[in-house]
């Protein structure tokens, strides 16, 4: 009889032991763990839809500037600059920065139009 009460009471004792742990300890350490995945599949999450839409993005700003003739603007503002200037400039790679940051504009225009982006 004794035996069976030290058992009952040493299981009693071990499941209340378990439960304070878990709630002062483990739950602590299983919601830290699960924010931590949620976070990690959200963040790649992210990255794929937007690797998946870039492509995309490019065609339409990439139609965006052929619509609107900036590559024939840029020719003729290039063909007005004197051939001193224009070699300074070519040196500095003026034309490929300004083609970058007008294609960059174009892009980040249309992912403005794209939800979630």
């Amino acid at each position: 009889m004794i035996d069976l009460l030290n058992y009952l009471f040493d299981s009693v004792y071990t499941f209340f032991t378990f439960t304070y742990r878990f709630l002062t300890d483990g739950l602590y350490t299983f919601a830290t763990w699960a924010f931590t995945q949620f976070v990690e599949a959200s963040t790649l999450a992210y990255l794929n839809f937007m690797l998946w839409v870039l492509p995309f993005v490019w065609g339409v700003a990439k139609n965006i500037i052929n619509d609107l003739g900036i590559t024939s603007l840029l020719s003729s503002a290039w063909s007005s600059i004197d051939s001193k200037a224009l070699a300074y400039l070519t040196v500095l790679r003026l034309p490929d920065s300004l083609n970058l940051i007008i294609s960059a504009y174009f892009t980040k225009f249309v992912l403005k139009f794209i939800p979630f982006t």
